[in-house]
């Protein structure tokens, strides 16, 4: 149970920190060009969200419509260049 305890610890951590220690980036404060992934949370671990999978790496891109043109993609996924949409309100981290 070693990693149970190192779990627990983490958590206990972050619950000491002032409120303020909790302010994300999100997505609409980026320009484009730069990079990032979405903020990993609390969640299921085999499947979306949670903190044992590995994450893509995005580039926000200008605004443009999508075939559908109900939604506009405005990232793109940097291994293999798909397009997607991402709303201003997600939380990310940014990266170099």
């Amino acid at each position: 149970m070693e990693n149970n305890n190192l779990e627990y610890k983490i958590r206990e951590q972050f619950l000491k920190e002032p409120v303020e220690s909790y302010k994300v980036l999100t997505f609409g404060e980026l320009k484009p060009g730069e990079q990032y992934i979405g903020l990993p949370i609390p969640g299921d671990n085999e499947g979306h969200g949670g903190f044992i999978g590995s994450y893509y790496i995005f580039e926000k891109t200008e605004e443009r419509l999508d075939n559908s043109e109900l939604f506009y993609d405005n990232a793109k996924r940097l291994i293999d260049g798909v397009l997607t949409h991402n709303p201003d309100f997600m939380a990310i981290i940014k990266v170099k």
